[in-house]
């Protein structure tokens, strides 16, 4: 499975990484540079996602994820951030889209 993350504010790309979930758990970490790699940490700490690859069938989740506990840095501009994440299998030239999270986050 491969994700997708993109941040946006105000129509603008703060940034955007693409990565295979496998690599995330079995290769260093380093190409997940500055901030984002402790976010994604403890994002997928917060879910039932097996922590090996490949992934066998099943319905996953995310419970108790909150906000509040991801330290979102302080240096990030207030407003209003779209952050979308898009799960997908890559079959050759193709994209066959698994889930589509679109989230509206307030920064004050």
């Amino acid at each position: 499975m491969s994700l997708k993350i993109v941040a946006k504010i105000k129509g603008q790309v703060m940034f955007q990484c693409e990565f295979k979930s496998c690599d995330f758990y079995s290769r260093p970490a380093s190409r997940f540079a500055g901030f984002l790699l402790p976010w994604l940490k403890k994002v997928l700490d917060k879910a039932n996602f097996p922590k090996t690859c490949p992934y066998p069938e099943g319905n996953y989740s995310w419970i108790g994820l909150n906000i509040n506990d991801l330290n979102i840095p302080k240096f990030l501009p207030k407003g209003h951030y779209e952050i979308t994440t898009f799960c997908y299998y890559k079959e050759k030239k193709f994209k066959n889209m698994l889930a589509n999270l679109n989230l509206i986050v307030k920064m004050n």
